[in-house]
């Protein structure tokens, strides 16, 4: 193979490699779409650059024909690859032109594969010299030179376009505007080797490198810093992300803070009550009291009476007491929580809602700590039972029965909260923990809501267990939440 059809070759490989680079590039982003066209352009450099390697081993008349039609047919994708890329990179629009040049192009092809309009039949003898070589090709005909002057008529509009837009201080522009002038002088020798002003050899591919180098770097060079953007954009979202997270959480904490209240609500008429008793009693005991500082003779009864009061503000003291821990909002801090202390700790309080409704039981077997806010994990605890109180109807207490019950099995603690009460339609059971969804007469249906919301934030999952005899509310905290006392994870082989 003749040196020049050798170069013509490694351009065509050269060619065929940039179209793939930018086509791949253009595939990880389409926004890109310079990269599009100079794919497109790098697909008729390759077929321009194979044709004219092939037109110089040509023998005869014929030959030389096929692979000089072979150019012309691929020529249009140079065209039009190129001048809808610099649309695309001087970010212009002109209609006119592009119109005007997928019109040639069409024509041009037609022209090529399926008339004889562009070739005279004529042979050719071409010496293209310093190489030496020998090759034939076909004349060109009045239409074929009318085509060699519309290529470079289109070129040197796509000359103009990058002129006007020429930025000064922009080197880049500059750089390339330098490679189309190489380019486009090339393809001035192009069209006189074709039409026979003088031989030489098809240069077009050649200079093709010159644009190759001169758009690829600046491409490359907006690539790297549109992921430098990007990167930058990236770490913003970011801090974006993990402020509004921070925001989300603190608005999780006021609303199971206001959850909270909410049930301490529901339990104020009947810790009234169970306040006003040891209060009466203690009224009545002071009356007692005056009595006997009016009377020293009964003296003896003074001890029996002060016990008695102490007692009962004791009570009094406890139930403020609780009902002040569940009244405090959280701080979101996490520690190791006994779950069965949790339990113990909250149900005083609930004793006097569930007085004329059920009898409340428990079934605390020791049980691994879980790693856990305990005043949100105090607030799942009293939903559960307050929901589970609520199931029953007042009256019959000694009819109803609501356990809360724990366990350690499969790794895992398990939290249980099951009554008596009628249960959960099958159709309701799915939606039960979204938000405004609810079996009462009253309240907004957060209470389960807010409940599954601070369960899974502690890595835990809530599921409803609900039939025609009662229902069993169901939490699990798997083992990667469960810890020793000093916070550190429990290991897998027990607790």
């Amino acid at each position: 193979m003749e040196t020049v059809s050798v170069l013509s070759m490694v351009a065509a490989g050269l060619a065929l490699y940039t179209a793939l680079y930018h086509g791949f590039i253009f595939h990880l982003r389409r926004q890109e779409r310079d990269h599009l066209w100079l794919a497109v352009t790098g697909l008729g450099v390759l077929g321009v650059s194979a044709g004219s390697g092939m037109l110089y081993g040509a023998t005869d008349v014929e030959t030389g024909e096929f692979w000089q039609r072979f150019m012309f047919a691929t020529s249009p994708l140079i065209l039009v690859g190129f001048l809808r890329f610099s649309f695309t990179f001087l970010r212009v629009e002109h209609r006119r032109l592009d119109r005007a040049a997928l019109g040639f192009s069409g024509l041009v092809v037609l022209l090529a594969t399926a008339t004889p309009l562009i070739f005279t039949g004529e042979a050719a003898v071409q010496h293209p010299t310093p190489f030496g070589s020998v090759f034939v090709q076909s004349s060109l005909s009045p239409v074929g030179y009318a085509v060699v002057a519309g290529f470079l008529g289109f070129f040197a509009a796509a000359l103009v376009l990058h002129a006007r837009h020429l930025r000064g201080t922009d080197p880049a522009s500059r750089v390339l505007f330098a490679a189309l002038c190489v380019w486009f002088a090339t393809g001035l020798n192009d069209g006189a080797v074709a039409v026979g002003f003088y031989q030489a050899p098809y240069l077009l591919c050649f200079g093709y490198l010159g644009i190759l180098v001169g758009t690829s770097s600046i491409l490359l060079r907006r690539f790297i810093a549109s992921i430098g953007t990007l990167e930058r954009f990236a770490d913003h979202l970011h801090e974006m992300v993990e402020e509004r997270t921070e925001e989300v959480r603190k608005r999780e904490l006021q609303l199971a803070h206001g959850e909270q209240l909410a049930a301490i609500g529901t339990l104020a008429a009947s810790v009234a009550h169970e306040i006003n008793n040891p209060i009466a009693f203690v009224h009545s005991n002071l009356n007692r009291l005056q009595e006997i500082w009016n009377k020293p003779d009964s003296a003896e009864d003074v001890e029996e009476i002060l016990a008695e009061c102490r007692e009962g503000t004791e009570r009094v003291r406890v139930i403020v007491t609780e009902l002040l821990k569940l009244s405090r909002q959280s701080d979101g801090r996490m520690s190791p929580v006994d779950l069965n202390q949790l339990v113990e700790s909250v149900l005083p309080v609930l004793r006097p809602l569930a007085r004329y409704r059920a009898e409340l039981h428990t079934n605390l077997p020791p049980v691994p700590k879980v790693n856990a806010d305990p005043r949100l994990l105090s607030q799942v605890i009293l939903n559960l039972v307050v929901n589970s109180l609520e199931a029953v109807p007042e009256g019959h207490a000694e009819a109803n029965r609501v356990t809360v019950s724990t366990a350690y099995e499969d790794g895992s603690v398990w939290l249980m909260v099951s009554d008596t009460g009628a249960g959960i339609p099958t159709d309701l059971q799915g939606r039960l923990f979204d938000a405004f969804v609810t079996t009462k007469d009253e309240g907004l249906g957060l209470g389960l809501a807010v409940t599954r919301q601070i369960v899974e934030r502690h890595g835990g999952r809530i599921e409803i267990q609900s039939d025609g005899g009662g229902t069993c509310m169901i939490v699990e905290f798997p083992s990667r939440v469960l810890c020793q006392d000093d916070g550190t994870p429990l290991p897998l082989d027990g607790a």
